[in-house]
């Protein structure tokens, strides 16, 4: 109950929440580039529809709600660093690739 109550508690525990969220999916992205070597090679619209992919298996598997997800996403940092895990890019293409993966979290629950 302290924690719901305590604004700094629920702030420090959400923070810890959030980076484990990214932790895992950390894990998750560089799992499926180990399993797939090739996916650097990908265009814009399967490494998205990969990304997608991920997030939901992730979700599934760790008991995730996709809302945690969206908080990590919504750190264009973040986004980018998930994206270079799964394939990289160049900068333009890359910048592209985090607004058309923080518009698709939402609609793909």
């Amino acid at each position: 109950s302290t924690l719901l109550t305590n604004e700094k508690a629920f702030a420090v525990e959400k923070k810890k929440y959030l980076g484990s969220v990214e932790n895992t999916l950390k894990k998750a992205i560089i799992q499926e580039s180990i399993k797939i070597p090739n996916l650097h090679s990908l265009n814009d619209a399967e490494r998205k529809d990969k990304m997608i992919e991920i997030l939901e298996k992730t979700s599934k598997e760790n008991q995730i709600p996709v809302s945690a997800f969206e908080e990590v996403f919504k750190d264009s940092n973040k986004t980018a660093y998930l994206l270079n895990l799964l394939g990289g890019g160049n900068n333009n293409r890359q910048s592209q690739e985090i607004e058309n993966v923080q518009k698709n979290i939402k609609p793909r629950r």
